[in-house]
């Protein structure tokens, strides 16, 4: 049988009942009834600390332990992309207009305005070594190399094949002058660590992407608008579909903008792009301002 009682802050003593009997007479033992207790006490250990996560919350409110919000501030999403002109910009916009006009808003979310750009390698979460990383790639261009110039080829699809889930308006290369900046680029990634995609470089500007869970008679039918989709002839305006292509003297020719650093924040309306880095690349002077390249 125990029993506890205060003695000073932050620890406790024990009295511990102890059954002694007084010295046997002569002839027998003591009978039961005469028997007395002795009470000794015994020091206890002072009690165990609070538990380590109730620690790990005092020194947090302290500032002497990192919260979880700090970790995750710390690592950032990030991609690199080059910027569009404004033409190209409104181009991208009335496909968007085009589409929500056919399929509407069960089947296609477009993407905001901001955040129309070619992006040329995504690189994930990155920690600030790998952010710092990210920013030499952009010293690592050439100084004097030509922003590219790219061809408006028409709308389509991401995969190939199978239910839709980006839908996008294909660029052409036809100079090879954004496939060498994507490799460089990439090559200085690499080498500071990054694992890029391997699979072939398809530039393109994201328009929207397919609502999720769609049937796949719905795939099919935004599949088909998407590709039966027409480029204004005039590079903006309202796109018209049900026709195919347009003609090579429909299509445009765009300079693309400075080499840039985003950030990406995922939020429940969709993900917010915020530029941190820019390099500016060269132009030509007989461009038009809103970006259309000399034929």
């Amino acid at each position: 049988m125990h029993s506890f009682r205060r003695r000073s802050r932050g620890s406790h003593s024990c009295v511990r009942s102890i059954r002694t009997s007084s010295p046997p007479r002569q002839g027998g033992s003591a009978p039961a009834s005469r028997r007395r207790r002795k009470t000794v006490p015994v020091k206890l250990r002072s009690p165990r600390p609070v538990h380590r996560f109730a620690c790990f919350l005092s020194h947090r409110s302290c500032g002497t332990v990192p919260t979880m919000a700090d970790d995750r501030s710390a690592t950032l999403r990030l991609f690199l992309a080059l910027d569009i002109p404004p033409s190209l910009s409104e181009l991208g916009v009335a496909l968007q207009d085009s589409l929500n006009a056919e399929l509407g808003s069960a089947l296609f979310r477009p993407i905001s305005a901001d955040n129309l750009h070619v992006t040329l390698h995504f690189l994930g979460d990155c920690d600030a070594e790998r952010q710092e990383a990210a920013r030499n790639a952009l010293t690592s261009v050439p100084a004097g190399t030509r922003s590219p110039v790219v061809t408006v080829e028409g709308a389509t699809v991401f995969p190939p094949r199978g239910r839709p889930r980006t839908i996008v308006l294909a660029l052409n290369d036809r100079t090879a002058a954004l496939e060498q900046l994507h490799r460089e680029v990439g090559y200085h990634l690499e080498a500071a660590g990054f694992s890029l995609d391997q699979r072939p470089f398809r530039p393109h500007l994201t328009l929207g992407y397919a609502r999720k869970g769609i049937s796949y008679h719905e795939g099919r039918l935004v599949r088909r608008t998407v590709e039966q989709m027409a480029i204004p002839a005039n590079g903006a305006g309202q796109a018209q579909s049900g026709s195919t292509q347009g003609s090579d003297t429909e299509r445009h020719r765009y300079r693309l903008g400075s080499l840039t650093l985003f950030k990406s924040e995922l939020q429940r309306g969709g993900a917010i792009h915020t530029p941190l880095r820019s390099r500016e690349l060269a132009r030509s002077e007989e461009e038009s301002p809103n970006g259309r390249a000399p034929r």
